[in-house]
């Protein structure tokens, strides 16, 4: 389902504008105080709200926009889009990379930020472990940073979807390919049960009609198209098993559910009859439950929508996406350039965490959507910017904690700023090692700051999002010279978001990136930086084009 991050400001009396639709995405936006420098924190939560003084800044668009990846007509396949705001690195041997951020994470890839080209490999796949404690369920790559070009550390947005949380379901197998949820895809035909092949949408026997995809299954004369499942374990599995024909004509199918062989239910679906049932069955490690769709004598019009969803003792989200969803930040590395990135210091690789454990149905709990890192100039210390939500028992709070470390191969090392200093610490988990209250950080600039740097022009931390409460929908940009007392944004240009408008294209995830930067990981900018932005098109096919305009960035007092 498509995750749109909480988007009401930063006080506890909003409320946060969502949108579902697409599987496994997530879509951010948000809306600001109309005059604080810093947003206010919840009224449990320490703030600053004290504006800087110094000289307003210039913003202006300098050309036209450009397209630097058009999901229409340069996706790999539809796990490739820019779903976090984009990342950009270099190489050591000098190639710069741009990850675009999704559950399946790639880059593009090319000798400089003006001449890429789609990479269709994946450099990180989630791990979609359905144990909230693995802290590794869906996973985008939110943050990167590198010295060398060699090692590359990255901050992971780990978002755990409680109603994704069963044990195995059809469809999601498919759709994520997953390979350890236990399913088999085969053809019962009179010589015997065979492997189907996959195919382009699911798979199929040879070029018969027999044939599993996403929606179901597909049987033909002579061979019936069987889902099967194997228990990995002993215990309990609630079964619901849902199924219907996708047309009414032709003489319909024959429904099967057997265990080991053995039929647990049969029943024939014609005209507009469906199947709805559930099964409650305690199965030893290694037994099998097969789901067969049978044709009878012809087998035209046989589509049939199939979907099986199995579960332990029938624990299941039973409300909307925003009750079951819990987010946390991880850790990942790369030791070979950014091809290939794996866990850091173990699964998990814990960075900050909720303090209490997921629970179906209890309201959105978050730490999420990190900014940039950024070393900061003279300190020499690493920061970012994460947003923290918590919507449990009718709350709603929404702020910005600010996290630093001196050493970024430790996920643990990060400290967030509690007013007097960096001393919190959010690296345990609620599973294990208690983490303290999110609410005791203090609370920064609005969320989400999608986008941190340090201008050498300007000589300021440079914080650009998107937000709807300045009189004008858009992108914004502000500036700070501590990274905690900031200045009132100023304007870009304008854009929609999920919580804006209900006509795409919506326009988040908006950061700089300058060309000119010296850094291996551009987290510096100059006078002449890009803004890039995802464009959603389409939420309903994925279709996310990544954008970039050209912007002079300047003093009021100064010119160039």
């Amino acid at each position: 389902m498509l995750i749109a991050a909480a988007c009401g400001g930063s006080s506890s009396d909003s409320s946060p504008a969502t949108s579902a639709a697409t599987p496994s995405t997530a879509t951010t936006s948000t809306s600001a105080p109309e005059s604080a420098s810093s947003t206010s924190a919840p009224d449990d939560a320490s703030t600053t709200t004290a504006t800087p003084e110094l000289a307003p800044v210039v913003v202006e668009v300098v050309g036209p926009e450009e397209v630097v990846f058009d999901y229409s007509e340069q996706a790999c396949g539809d796990y490739q889009r820019p779903d976090l705001p984009a990342r950009a690195f270099r190489s050591a041997d000098g190639t710069v990379n741009v990850v675009m951020s999704a559950p399946d994470n790639t880059r593009l890839v090319g000798p400089s930020l003006d001449e890429l080209a789609v990479a269709c490999e994946v450099v990180r796949t989630s791990a979609y472990d359905h144990d909230p404690a693995a802290h590794a369920h869906f996973e985008w790559i939110g943050a990167l940073y590198t010295e060398d070009g060699n090692t590359v550390h990255a901050v992971i947005h780990n978002e755990f979807h409680g109603w994704e949380s069963a044990l195995a379901d059809s469809r999601r197998a498919i759709l994520h390919d997953y390979g350890d949820e236990g399913w088999a895809y085969l053809a019962r035909t009179p010589g015997g049960l065979v492997d189907m092949a996959p195919a382009e949408s699911g798979f199929q026997l040879g070029d018969t009609l027999c044939a599993i995809d996403f929606w179901g299954a597909h049987p033909d004369v002579g061979c019936d198209a069987v889902r099967r499942y194997t228990a990995p374990v002993d215990g309990r599995y609630v079964i619901d098993v849902r199924a219907n024909r996708a047309s009414s004509d032709g003489d319909g199918v024959l429904v099967t559910v057997e265990r080991s062989g053995a039929p647990l239910l049969s029943t024939e679906l014609d005209g507009s009859a469906e199947l709805q049932e559930r099964l409650d069955l305690e199965l030893v490690a290694g037994e099998t439950i097969d789901f067969v769709v049978a044709a009878g004598a012809d087998a035209s019009f046989d589509g049939t929508e199939f979907e099986v969803v199995i579960t332990p003792d029938g624990a299941v989200c039973a409300g909307d996406i925003w009750g079951c969803t819990q987010v946390e930040l991880t850790a990942a590395v790369s030791t070979d350039g950014g091809t290939t990135f794996g866990p850091a210091q173990g699964a998990g690789g814990v960075i900050a965490s909720p303090a209490e454990p997921y629970r179906h149905d209890a309201g959105l709990l978050a730490f999420w959507q990190p900014s940039n890192i950024v070393q900061h100039p003279t300190d020499g210390h690493y920061y970012m910017l994460s947003q923290f939500d918590d919507a449990r028992n009718g709350r709603n709070i929404q702020f910005t904690c600010l996290l630093r470390t001196d050493d970024l191969a430790d996920p643990a090392s990060w400290r967030a700023f509690d007013g007097d200093g960096f001393n919190l610490t959010f690296a345990g988990s609620p599973y294990g090692e208690p983490t303290p209250d999110p609410d005791d950080c203090w609370s920064v600039v609005a969320p989400p700051t999608s986008g941190l740097t340090w201008n050498t022009h300007l000589e300021r931390f440079v914080a650009v999002g998107g937000y709807g409460q300045f009189g004008a929908n858009g992108q914004y940009l502000t500036t700070s010279t501590d990274l905690i007392e900031w200045t009132s944004p100023v304007f870009i240009q304008p854009a929609e978001f999920v919580f804006t408008s209900d006509t795409p294209p919506f326009e988040p995830y908006a950061t700089l990136i300058d060309p000119a930067s010296e850094s291996m990981s551009f987290d510096t900018t100059g006078a002449r930086p890009y803004l890039y932005f995802t464009r959603i098109n389409d939420m309903s096919t994925l279709d996310f084009d990544l954008v970039r305009v050209p912007l002079r960035l300047d003093v009021e007092s100064s010119s160039e």
